[in-house]
């Protein structure tokens, strides 16, 4: 496996590990939970005014039917070589099923966030899809 994979793995264990800590609607035991998660490279990397722009700017994917949680923050510096701390922003996306995953994926507020927030603003990202 690639070391990007690894550290990109890494990121969402810790990410996942942020959300159990949250208060999700329902038991985070039940089983069939998808978890969409997003890495994502700024166009102006290190801005904190464009990683507090995207951060504020997925809040309204609360709205979209289907979506349990969202988890948005950036990263912060790292001396271990396993962290991957090169990427500005990580967002986790917690769906009751997969039904609601291809809902959110067409959904009018997700594409606008992604033509409105995400592309001006983003230079590259990886999407990461899985069930608990």
């Amino acid at each position: 496996m690639k070391k990007n994979h690894l550290k990109a793995l890494f990121i969402i264990c810790l990410t996942l590990f942020s959300l159990g800590c949250s208060n999700l609607t329902g038991s985070s035991s039940e089983k069939g939970y998808i978890y969409h998660v997003v890495i994502a490279w700024l166009k102006d990397p290190g801005s904190t005014d464009g990683q507090q722009a995207l951060i504020d700017g997925t809040k309204s994917l609360k709205e979209i039917p289907g979506v349990v949680a969202i988890s948005a923050g950036r990263t912060f510096p790292s001396d271990r070589n396993v962290v991957d701390d090169s990427f500005d922003v990580a967002l986790t996306i917690v769906l009751k099923d997969q039904q609601a995953l291809a809902t959110y994926q067409n959904h009018p507020i997700h594409n606008r966030v992604k033509k409105e927030i995400l592309k001006p603003l983003v230079a590259r990202y990886l999407v990461y899809n899985y069930v608990d």
